[in-house]
């Protein structure tokens, strides 16, 4: 984080800015960064002499929001409404009063339990089996075509338990059956 600026720093920043003095030569001159010099130059052009007090007080969770609006926002989290419109509607309700980001609001609800964030429901743990050979998969692959451009067909069998693969087949079948239906064809003759 930087290091606070003093006030007079700050007006020596303006007076050595007005009579002409680079950015470079003021940050270098008083040791602070050049976008830091720029920043005050900036906000004091913008704010007029308010701009050079700081606004440290307004950072950080130490804002303390009107009691019946934080109300609201954790009444208001029984319906579907989400941050962005509550915050639009306390924006209408409290016109003078400092509304809260949407996801400070969001940290709101999520520390009283009540986020619904968006997105699918968690799934539960899988039901997988703990001794082997209780439950097997068996996944079939259709018409994959090969290197040699053969179009193959093939079911794979896996133990769940253990995920090992017990067996594999191969669609249409090698020469290896063919071979054994013309032997067998042989001893008949």
């Amino acid at each position: 984080m930087a290091k606070k600026i003093p006030y007079k720093v700050r007006e020596g920043i303006i007076s050595d800015r007005s009579s002409g003095m680079s950015y470079d030569a003021i940050a270098s001159k008083y040791g602070y960064s050049v976008s830091g010099v720029k920043k005050i130059y900036y906000r004091y052009k913008r704010l007029g002499k308010a701009g050079l007090s700081d606004t440290y007080h307004l950072c950080g969770s130490t804002y303390a929001y009107a009691k019946d609006m934080r109300a609201l926002i954790t009444s208001s989290r029984k319906g579907k409404e989400g941050a962005l419109f509550i915050r639009s509607v306390l924006q209408e309700k409290f016109p003078a009063e400092r509304i809260p980001h949407e996801r400070t609001i969001q940290r709101w609800w999520k520390s009283l339990g009540l986020n619904q964030p968006k997105g699918r429901p968690k799934k539960g743990k899988a039901n997988w089996t703990n001794e082997a050979h209780d439950t097997w998969q068996i996944d079939g692959k259709e018409r994959i075509e090969m290197g040699n451009g053969e179009e193959v067909s093939w079911i794979n069998t896996v133990d769940e338990a253990s995920i090992s693969q017990l067996d594999t087949k191969l669609f249409p079948p090698k020469n290896d059956e063919a071979d054994c239906s013309q032997s067998s064809d042989r001893t008949n003759e």
